[in-house]
């Protein structure tokens, strides 16, 4: 096994067995290079916030604090339903 340098979102560096890193990595914990990388940082998957119906959050539609209803589904905002009505 091989030592890498993690570094975490707060800006710590650690030197650490890569499939430490790893694990650490795919918690979203930070990034890691090897020596075959060329010290370019790996990168982050994004996963985009649905509500419980399974609707992403629109910045268009929904209000920008991404508050969400008791039945959890995002709120819209003032109007929204009535211009998306129009729309279709």
């Amino acid at each position: 096994m091989s030592r890498v340098t993690f570094k975490f979102k707060g800006g710590q560096e650690r030197k650490m067995m890569s499939i430490q890193a790893e694990v650490l990595f795919k918690r979203g914990l930070g990034t890691y290079m090897t020596s075959d990388m060329g010290h370019k940082p790996m990168a982050t998957k994004v996963v985009a916030e649905v509500d419980s119906a399974g609707d992403e959050w629109n910045p268009e539609m929904h209000v920008a604090s991404k508050l969400k209803n008791q039945n959890g589904t995002w709120r819209k905002k003032p109007g929204a339903a009535a211009a998306q009505e129009s729309a279709e």
